[in-house]
């Protein structure tokens, strides 16, 4: 059986800890690597954007690409392609 795993929803961590109850009942999550307290909302624990669409928030954001690598843990080159992939999604056979 596949384990299902909370991630954070502002910085995307999976270093995620029970943190008591909210007034309501539900169980509160706080997360170890940016210290924001959020509770699931009664939603079923979530999984992280995937990678075009994590891209693409960041592109919105007008982050560098070396704060973008950095994020992504990746390399510049390897964030440079995969950007150029979100971008044009048909590549050079657009012609």
């Amino acid at each position: 059986m596949k384990e299902k795993t909370c991630y954070c929803p502002y910085c995307q961590s999976a270093e995620i800890v029970k943190n008591g109850l909210t007034r309501h009942g539900k169980q509160n999550h706080k997360c170890r690597v940016c210290g924001r307290q959020f509770s699931g909302r009664g939603v079923a624990p979530c999984e992280p954007p995937s990678e075009p669409v994590l891209l693409d928030r960041l592109l919105q954001e007008r982050l560098s690409m070396r704060s973008i690598s950095r994020i992504m843990q990746t390399s510049l080159g390897t964030t440079y392609n995969r950007i150029m992939a979100v971008l044009n999604p048909l590549g050079d056979k657009s012609n």
